[in-house]
């Protein structure tokens, strides 16, 4: 007979201090779920692909009447993998098509995913970015965007600036910082 476990094993904790255990929960409580590749839920979720989830901000400064053309700039850190885990800032130059205000400027919040164990290089290459939003201060609509092998995990909104368009981009984005971090290392000094 098999089966599929809804929990781990703990046994392969049992010889760890309280003292490592309780700075660890401080400092990186997702190290101590054995499911953080599936939200922490598997028996909602799976990830059979074993992609990389970032989580970060992406702004946008574009303009245009018909056509225009825009700056990504995006800084996202990767979830934990095999006790590490990356952070990375990217640059893209965008052009395309909009219909509304000549000149916007958005941030929102996103989580994107990558192939395989977290790899800033993945964020260079192409840029597409879809997106038709309203508001001032506080924008709603939708936006989805790609930067390299980086796909956005859904769509997002609520994002905050000032757009009143529908653009759709194209361009070229650029890695322009990139650090690898040991997941409890609360300084943030790089690995070695």
């Amino acid at each position: 007979m098999t089966g599929r476990y809804l929990t781990p094993d703990p046994s392969h904790r049992l010889g760890e201090s309280t003292l490592f255990l309780s700075r660890l929960l401080l400092e990186s409580p997702q190290d101590l779920h054995d499911y953080v590749y599936v939200a922490n839920s598997p028996a909602n979720f799976f990830d059979p692909f074993g992609l990389a989830r970032w989580k970060g901000y992406v702004t946008v400064h574009s303009g245009g009447e018909v056509f225009g053309g825009g700056v990504l700039i995006g800084a996202f850190e990767s979830e934990v993998h095999e006790g590490k885990k990356a952070t990375v800032v990217v640059v893209g130059v965008m052009g395309g098509v909009t219909a509304g205000v000549p000149v916007s400027v958005t941030t929102g919040e996103i989580t994107l995913v990558t192939p395989g164990a977290p790899d800033p290089s993945d964020f260079f290459g192409a840029i597409s970015y879809v997106s038709a939003n309203a508001g001032l201060a506080r924008t709603g609509g939708a936006s989805y965007v790609e930067i390299g092998e980086a796909k956005a995990e859904d769509i997002f909104s609520f994002q905050y600036g000032f757009d009143a368009a529908t653009s759709g981009y194209v361009g070229w984005s650029f890695v322009v910082g990139k650090q690898f971090y040991e997941a409890g290392d609360v300084k943030g000094d790089p690995c070695k």
